[in-house]
């Protein structure tokens, strides 16, 4: 609850900080003056050392007959201010906003400024006639200000008067237009991630549209704010920032991507720390500029010039940055919308994906505008693209979230929305009234334009908006500070619901129901009793300050009919009710209140309160206290269900488990009558023909081989046997050679793997005298020795590149040539091949031929591992048993249970040769009959099966009740109930418990059962 207040207000802070910043500029535009001149802010005052170059005008005017600045011009003074830079500029501009017309500077019908008669001040401003001849100040608001221009091309210098004008109504409509459909995201955010404060995904929502506040208010009027720090400074960082949020969202909307939850810390680095490197970077060099521009002199503004080119690098290099998180954004989208089944799911990202392309061509403009037209890019042409590209994002949220529920946005356009919409129209509606009261009180400043007086009346409704809804969360304080009995309702109820959950038992239930009853009604004694339907005595289940209490009491049914489901208070002095029993028990321990409870299946509960100090019980408390014992009622018979539902669950479990156990008995004695009976002597069927004495088991895995193999066996295809080192690939290729039409000649065996390349060449195709050093003599191959036979190269996988090549001619061909021979030696030999190696990694490698790969997979044959066949141990197990103890002449015969617990539990990562070396080792060092674990190695007794293998357990592990010490132990483990993403949860305490879901269950506190049915519900692998 508290880390929800502290997100709850970090999301207040955020959303006000954004709409306050968007009002602030909104105003200081509209009231700025504006000379239509625009100029770049670079560094190419250095060029011109006597000015600020103008890169362009807008609707720029001049007095009288007076030629207006052109782009080239060099601006030199303004206003009697030098303006070598952009910085002065700006400042000369935003001084306008402030100065006073001085004495002598009013011009009247008639006067011109640009005589030589009179010594005219910077900034002056027309009057009327009439204000001269009677001396008023009437004015109709127009002033000039004097600026000195170098003509571009001539040189010249001049002095003209500019007319000071407002800000252009082009450059404000699109601005309020952008701001008020981002105030209706915005909203919608900020509702659902005060709702949802777990919700990571609606957090970064509510952040994306903040920054976005910042950085498009901001950016459609950089050159007005640029000499304003403390509007520059949240600018810069929304518009950094804001490429970061949005890939982070997209990255984790509608579900995290795995990365995030795995590596959550490096990703959110490698998101985030290259954009705030630059806005750092920026930051510095904003504030450089502005301190090194204020010490004045020459070396000051070299200092400045300097600092400003290296923000421009900066900027340029923001823009690739940005363009970067664009496209990756963009995959983001795509890869959720392939990879998200879901109609609601698709039906977001794919409004949201449009919306992308749609901007790609705006943004790609901006772009270009920004990198190769700089001019027309600061002079506001990239401005309407990127209202385009911003609109567009709106429209597809808009449409997401009514038409498919983004972000939850359930909270907000539910039945309730009617509501919400006939309060805010009343809202704006007073603030409409209260503006007007206002302006018609006062009146306009007279010095505003009609345009800026309509601007700063929509600036007025947006702030008295703002108070209304702030004045309504005071008062909503000082509602809860007065009448706090009320407003506790909401959160009483709030700690009962955890507490009211089916999982919990009736003490933990009633600890939580005593104390939200202390909390609320300020009561210092308080118990509850718990009557079964069986019985006729109450049992004391918890008490809180009344430890003197009787453990058991008696109340007679008639009593408790009398009085069942209402608050009944304790009636103070003798009033005739000395002979009622329930008085009785008031006042015998004293308490002053008690609620008797209807508990599913004919049970009672008794709630007592005492003590309240001198406050009496009002008719409030026992409504309220009426509705918090439903609850509680809910909550007890949740509880006995639960209970009821996993004694089933595990006495259901430990059946399961007996019938395993003896599955498994039946299964050993098979095994053994099995391994020791005698040949049948009787005419075998074809199946029973096939001879496979050297593989060991009936399981479906093995037995699909087997299959596989007697298809195949009669004929001479060549065959690729694979599987995992020890799962016997040498003798399923004995099967083969037996069962096939070549079993009366040679099967020979290779081990690639031992030899050299230079042997092994000679091991399979021989050699003759004199090819190398000591070849003292003629030397058959193994190719040849299989002539008409079988030929077992075991792991191909190791051959060398040359060797490839000679044996993908005999593999083609049944032909070769001896090392250091010249006769071509033909030979029919059927061909089996065996590795462990994955060939296809090989061949991506270049470590072995594609072309002998497909000669040699004609008929694949994989050998499962024996984890994959458990049915198949006893036989298995039985077999090497008996072969040893033949062989060693020991008399062992049998297992120890616990010894087939071991052995089922370990993943034989050796297979069956494993097997078979740890059997033979245990016969070796028994010492009776009996196989016993100590006979085992070290790491099969000591083995810990992962999550990724479970094991069975062989016997059931019952898991408690869960009672609030279960849940402190949760917590003080790092498990919390409002963690956010469940199934990370999930995983992060399977991973804990070393794959026990039992121990995983109780780190959670939650009945194993609970934890099964979520495993299941997340498609967590058991």
């Amino acid at each position: 609850m508290q880390s929800n207040s502290y997100v709850r207000t970090a999301i207040g802070a955020v959303c006000l900080s954004s709409v306050f910043y968007a009002i602030c500029v909104v105003a200081y535009v509209t009231a700025t003056p504006d000379l239509r001149l625009r100029c770049l802010a670079d560094g190419s005052a250095h060029l011109h050392s006597r000015g600020l170059i103008i890169r362009a005008t807008a609707s720029a005017t001049a007095w009288g007959d007076q030629r207006p600045p052109a782009s080239g011009d060099v601006l030199v003074r303004l206003n009697g201010r030098p303006t070598p830079t952009f910085l002065d500029f700006t400042q000369a501009v935003e001084e306008l906003r402030w100065a006073k017309v001085r004495n002598g500077g009013w011009v009247y019908p008639g006067d011109d400024p640009r005589a030589s008669d009179r010594s005219w001040p910077s900034l002056i401003e027309e009057r009327d006639d009439d204000a001269r001849s009677r001396g008023g100040s009437r004015t109709n608001g127009t002033r000039w200000v004097r600026a000195e221009i170098v003509d571009g091309q001539s040189g010249s210098e001049r002095s003209i008067w500019l007319k000071v004008q407002s800000v252009p109504a082009a450059e404000l409509v699109p601005t309020f237009v952008w701001l008020l459909c981002q105030l209706g995201i915005l909203l919608v955010a900020a509702v659902s991630a005060w709702n949802r404060p777990f919700d990571g995904a609606a957090r970064l929502f509510l952040l994306m549209g903040s920054l976005a506040m910042f950085a498009f208010v901001g950016g459609f009027h950089w050159w007005v704010i640029a000499a304003t720090p403390w509007l520059n400074v949240p600018f810069i960082l929304g518009g950094m920032m804001l490429p970061a949020v949005s890939l982070h969202f997209f990255l984790s909307f509608p579900r995290p991507r795995q990365f995030l939850q795995t590596r959550a810390t490096t990703a959110r680095v490698a998101i985030y720390a290259l954009p705030a490197f630059l806005t750092v970077v920026t930051v510095v060099c904003l504030i450089s500029i502005h301190a090194v521009h204020g010490e004045g002199g020459e070396s000051a503004l070299a200092s400045a010039i300097a600092w400003l080119d290296r923000l421009r690098i900066g900027l340029r290099v923001f823009l690739v940055v940005a363009g970067v998180y664009f496209v990756l954004t963009v995959a983001a989208l795509w890869q959720g919308y392939v990879a998200y089944r879901g109609p609601v799911e698709r039906g977001q990202l794919r409004w949201i994906l449009g919306a992308a392309l749609l901007a790609t061509a705006p943004i790609l403009y901006t772009v270009y505008l920004a990198s190769f037209q700089r001019v027309e890019f600061a002079t506001g042409r990239g401005r309407i693209p990127m209202l385009i590209a911003s609109l567009a994002f709106m429209l597809a949220y808009a449409v997401a979230i009514v038409r498919y529920k983004l972000i939850s946005a359930y909270e907000f356009l539910t039945r309730s929305t009617l509501y919400y919409v006939v309060s805010g129209l009343l809202t704006v509606g007073l603030a409409f009234g209260l503006t007007g009261s206002v302006v018609a009180a006062t009146g306009l400043p007279t010095t505003l334009t009609p345009l800026q007086g309509r601007v700063l009346v929509g600036i007025l409704v947006l702030a008295a908006v703002l108070l209304i809804w702030l004045r309504d969360r005071v008062q909503g304080l000082a509602d809860r500070h007065f009448f706090s009995e009320k407003y506790r309702l909401d959160e009483a109820f709030q700690r009962m619901n955890p507490a009211a959950a089916p999982e919990v038992d009736p003490e933990a239930l009633g600890e939580r129901l005593l104390q939200t009853c202390r909390d609320v009604l300020r009561v210092e004694r308080s118990c509850l009793y718990l009557r079964p339907a069986a019985s006729r005595q109450f049992a004391l289940v918890v008490a809180d300050g009344a430890e003197d209490l009787p453990r058991t009491l008696e109340l007679a049914p008639d009593s408790l009919d009398a009085v069942r489901g209402t608050t009944l208070l304790r009636v103070r002095g003798d009033s005739g009710s000395g002979n009622d029993p329930v008085q009785e028990l008031l006042r015998t321990s004293a308490m002053d209140l008690m609620q008797v409870l209807s508990v599913d299946g004919g049970g009672t509960g008794l709630l007592l309160l005492g003590n309240r100090g001198s406050s009496a019980f009002t008719a409030e408390d026992a409504t309220f206290l009426q509705a918090l014992a439903q609850i509680a009622s809910v909550g007890f018979y949740g509880s006995r269900v639960h209970h009821e539902l996993s004694r089933r669950d595990d006495e259901l479990r430990v059946k399961m488990e007996q019938a395993a156990r003896q599955q498994r008995q039946i299964a050993l004695l098979q095994a053994e009558l099995k391994s020791l009976d005698s040949p049948r002597a009787v005419t075998p069927t074809r199946s029973e023909q096939f001879r496979r004495e050297a593989i060991k088991g009936d399981g479906p895995a093995i037995t699909a081989v087997l299959e596989t193999v007697q298809k195949v066996a009669d004929s001479d295809a060549t065959v690729l046997v694979r599987g995992e080192s020890g799962t016997g690939k040498e003798l399923l290729a004995k099967v083969l050679h037996e069962n096939g039409p070549r079993r009366e000649k040679n099967l020979v065996r290779v081990n690639c793997a031992a030899l050299s390349p230079t042997l092994l060449e000679s091991e399979l195709f021989g050699h003759v005298r004199g090819a190398f050093t000591g070849a003292d003599r003629d030397r058959v191959g193994r190719f040849e020795m299989a002539n008409g036979g079988t030929l077992f190269l075991d792991e191909i996988g190791d051959v060398s590149l040359d060797t490839q090549v000679k044996l993908l001619r005999v593999v083609q061909e049944r032909c070769f040539e001896r090392v250091g021979g010249t006769e071509t030696v033909h030979v029919d030999v059927r061909l089996v091949t065996a590795t462990h190696q994955d060939l296809e990694e090989l061949i991506r490698q270049r470590r072995f031929r594609e072309d002998l790969y497909y000669r040699l997979n004609v008929v694949t044959v994989t050998l499962p591992p024996l984890r994959s066949r458990v049915e198949d141990l006893p036989e298995l197990v039985f077999h090497f048993l008996h072969d040893t103890a033949r062989r060693t002449g020991k008399r062992v015969r049998d297992l120890d249970e616990g010894v087939w617990d071991v052995l089922e539990a370990y993943d034989w990562p050796g297979n069956v040769r494993q097997l078979r070396n740890v059997v033979e080792r245990a016969v070796v060092l028994a010492e009776g009959d009996t196989v016993t674990v100590s006979d085992l190695p070290a790491e099969l007794t000591e083995f810990r099966p992962t999550a990724e293998r479970p094991v069975v357990a062989a016997a059931p592990v019952r898991v408690p009740p869960v009672r609030v010490g279960d849940r402190r132990t949760a917590e003080a483990d790092g498990f919390h109930a409002d963690d956010g993403d469940e199934r990370t949860r999930l995983l992060e305490a399977l991973r804990k418990s070393d794959g026990n879901k039992a121990r995983a269950a109780r780190m959670l506190g939650m009945p194993r059962s609970t934890y099964y049915s979520k495993l299941k519900k997340y498609e967590i692998p058991d």
